[in-house]
């Protein structure tokens, strides 16, 4: 949605045959703080969905079968713990990850193929955001595993308001503080997210015997 607002309503605004419309600088800010990512999604598959969902299965296993309180308690925390151990581990890589991406974009890739100060200003703001926005993703992720419906919608509501209004207000403030209302409302979503699966996960038994 971001995009969207800057292709439509930013000074950065071109078109090609007066259809295809687009912010060059802002959408090639956006190519490279995505590439930031990649490693997130990597860990998050081989290493942090397999191991928890292992967990998980082996929890709600223990519901199906009719196993006793001690058992059910038992797999709760080898679940919650295992959630807690992979989702540090891959925020920590994720951190240092998109901490030496944005040095060695803004001092040495981007000045170096770019050339263009708005592009690499642009980077710094939304790598940060992509950062933020990822983690609310696998959080997300986590609320849908438990089936917590109402609390994954109103996190990723939040981000779709949230993105389209501060980016809006980015606009309104000029081209230094592009991309800053996108990290804001990753930052935002993120802290709602987590938020929720703090409250959430802790009594995730009885939510999952009551339905």
């Amino acid at each position: 949605v971001h995009n969207m607002v800057f292709w439509k309503f930013s000074i950065l605004r071109a078109s090609v045959g007066g259809t295809f419309v687009y912010a060059p600088q802002y959408d090639m800010a956006t190519f490279f703080a995505v590439l930031g990512t990649i490693p997130a999604s990597v860990i998050f598959i081989t290493r942090f969905e397999t191991a928890f969902y292992e967990r998980y299965r082996e929890f709600c296993r223990v519901i199906i079968d009719n196993g006793n309180l001690k058992e059910l308690m038992n797999k709760k925390k080898k679940m919650l713990d295992t959630l807690k151990k992979e989702f540090k581990f891959l925020i920590q890589m994720q951190l240092i990850i998109t901490a030496l991406m944005i040095v060695l974009g803004v001092y040495v890739v981007l000045p170096l193929y770019i050339k263009d100060p708005i592009t690499v200003d642009i980077y710094s703001f939304l790598a940060i955001g992509f950062f933020a926005s990822y983690s609310s993703f696998l959080l997300i992720v986590v609320l849908i595993y438990f089936d917590i419906q109402s609390e994954a919608l109103i996190a990723a509501s939040s981000f779709f308001i949230l993105s389209t209004l501060l980016s809006f207000l980015d606009i309104k403030l000029g081209i230094p503080f592009y991309g800053l209302g996108y990290s804001l409302a990753s930052l935002m979503t993120f802290a709602i997210s987590l938020y929720f699966v703090n409250r959430e996960v802790s009594t995730i038994d009885y939510r999952m015997f009551s339905q």
